[in-house]
């Protein structure tokens, strides 16, 4: 089976959705280099004349080709949501199936189209969202009625796209993500030294927008601060995003720009040290279709602290502290029961590690197969 996948996400955001494309591109390589069974065509609409090298770099393979195409998805998507064509084949060339996301969905000729969800922000926050990453209910139904299987991460998101978007449960099929092996940190190790990291902290990890709820984090780490002499930094990892004015606000209004580091995006080996050395993940998101660094810390033995939202208790399960997001004291709560129990990091910790190894890049891959076969017979 030749097999289109677009990794137009890959290159254009190094967390989340990228993320996630390019470690199932990979894993699906990985499956195919095993068993012969399939091939793969990496397709991908850019403008950079880069593009065609970085996938080759990213998934070169004798089981994988590329094609970029130099092209705007911000004027292709328009395009193909109100005509037939230019169609995938068009686009891409000829394959068995065609898989996708959701802001770009062509009519197809002949392949079955696959199509992954990731989560449902757009049509439940619209207002924490720009043109170029947003859809509505309308658009989004329209374009997923040309799909054959619909992917998403979570049972949650299901539910989501069949109350917000009234997409049938039957075409639906739930494939978790997965998480790389992470090494058991030291019992003590070094901060890491690039970052000037001079004390214990707490870390954060996600994009700087609306829907991280990070505004919210930092005003419980000032009542941490002020209440009880917190002696950790606060550490937010993550490239910029947008709408993050009150973020950077709350931090000189509370006073806590020596206490605040903002960290940037960190590369892959980086971002496993903080996690394997940080004193607690807190990710207080008001809305998740997964969540990727609760499962990447729990993985690196970090304790973990998270929204009582969206997919985050069907990633966590028992192994993370809850609190509400919408309420910076209960945040606060959940950080303070935390870090003044040992008993209960411990637990966390050995929860975290079982909890992680239930997901694998390979099982997603391999689900991932049986939906594009299950597409393809039926086309």
């Amino acid at each position: 089976m030749l097999v289109a996948l677009d990794v137009t996400s890959y290159l254009a955001s190094r967390t989340g959705v990228g993320v996630a494309v390019g470690e199932l591109a990979r894993a699906l390589v990985a499956l195919a280099e095993r068993d012969g069974r399939d091939t793969f065509r990496f397709c991908a609409l850019s403008t950079s004349a880069a593009a065609a090298g970085r996938l080759r770099q990213a998934f070169g393979s004798a089981r994988g080709e590329v094609r970029a195409r130099r092209l705007p998805v911000r004027l292709v998507a328009p395009l193909v949501d109100r005509s037939p064509w230019p169609d995938c084949e068009a686009l891409f060339g000829p394959a068995d199936v065609f898989h996708t996301g959701p802001l770009l969905v062509p009519a197809s000729r002949g392949a079955a189209l696959v199509v992954t969800v990731y989560d449902l922000t757009p049509i439940r926050y619209p207002e924490f969202h720009i043109a170029s990453n947003s859809f509505d209910r309308a658009r989004l139904r329209r374009r997923l009625e040309r799909a054959a299987r619909i992917i998403v991460p979570s049972s949650s998101t299901r539910d989501d796209l069949e109350q917000l978007a009234g997409v049938a449960r039957d075409r639906v099929r739930v494939v978790p993500l997965g998480v790389r092996p992470q090494p058991r940190p030291p019992a003590s190790g070094p901060v890491v030294p690039e970052l000037g990291l001079d004390r214990e902290y707490i870390l954060a990890v996600g994009s700087l927008e609306p829907r991280k709820n990070l505004t919210r984090l930092v005003r419980a780490f000032g009542l941490l601060k002020q209440r009880r002499r917190l002696p950790h930094l606060l550490v937010l990892v993550g490239p910029k995003g947008w709408m993050e004015d009150p973020l950077h606000r709350a931090v000189e209004e509370l006073e806590l720009s020596a206490e605040v580091r903002f960290a940037g995006f960190v590369s892959g080996e980086t971002l496993a040290a903080l996690y394997g050395n940080a004193a607690l993940l807190v990710y207080p998101s008001l809305y998740e279709g997964f969540g990727l660094p609760p499962l990447e810390a729990m993985a690196a033995g970090c304790p973990v602290a998270v929204s009582r939202a969206g997919s985050l208790p069907e990633v966590v399960g028992d192994a993370g502290v809850y609190f509400d997001p919408t309420d910076a004291q209960d945040i606060a709560r959940a950080i303070l029961d935390v870090l003044e129990s040992n008993d209960l990091r411990r637990a966390l910790v050995g929860r975290g590690y079982a909890r992680s190894r239930l997901f694998s890049w390979e099982a997603t891959a391999e689900a991932t197969r049986r939906i594009y076969a299950e597409a393809r017979a039926e086309r």
